[in-house]
């Protein structure tokens, strides 16, 4: 349980038990990339790039070098773990767009997915890559509006959601905080 990689409370693991795992490996594996570009298309959407700039933004991530070449070798879980990165940018975007707590609470899902699947480096750098997109995008905020007001609500919210990260996820983030005292 205490071992991240094990992936033992991502939701989608759990076909491993109903179906023949040597199939459920081969479609998770189309499933995440199927899911890589519809994630990437409607953050691309939400960003207000056209339809077509969104599709070959979505092909171009499907495709991508780090998707691809974890599919032979069989690192699923990575794979796993990067699919739900364009939908937290999605969620993030929202959150600055209208302020409202239900991007808050589905960001911290996503990205507790994204931990669940069971490789923590990915999840690690897409908070990385998270906090820095916000940050950049209350910065353009505040050029805009030039409300202090705003900036205060909007770091309310990056901190709800990452308290509710901390909280939906710390079914395994305590027992793999345990776990690597011992190593």
């Amino acid at each position: 349980l205490a071992n991240p990689t094990s992936g033992i409370f991502y939701p989608l693991n759990y076909l491993f038990l109903i179906f023949n795992p040597r199939f459920v490996f081969g479609y998770l594996f189309i499933l995440d990339i199927i899911l890589i570009g519809i994630f990437t298309f409607i953050y691309s959407r939400a960003i207000k790039l056209s339809e077509f700039a969104s599709l070959v933004s979505a092909i171009a991530f499907m495709l991508s070098g780090t998707v691809i070449t974890r599919i032979y070798p069989g690192h699923l879980f990575i794979v796993d773990a990067i699919v739900w990165f364009p939908l937290s940018l999605y969620f993030f975007e929202k959150i600055i767009e209208t302020r409202k707590i239900i991007y808050c609470i589905t960001s911290s899902i996503s990205i507790s997915l994204m931990f669940f699947a069971g490789h923590t480096q990915i999840t690690f750098y897409s908070l990385l890559i998270l906090l820095t997109y916000f940050v950049f995008r209350i910065i353009f905020e505040y050029k805009e509006n030039k409300n202090t007001n705003d900036i205060l609500k909007y770091l309310s919210l990056l901190l709800f959601s990452f308290i509710m990260f901390i909280g939906v996820s710390s079914i395994q983030f305590i027992p793999t905080l345990e776990f690597s005292r011992l190593l």
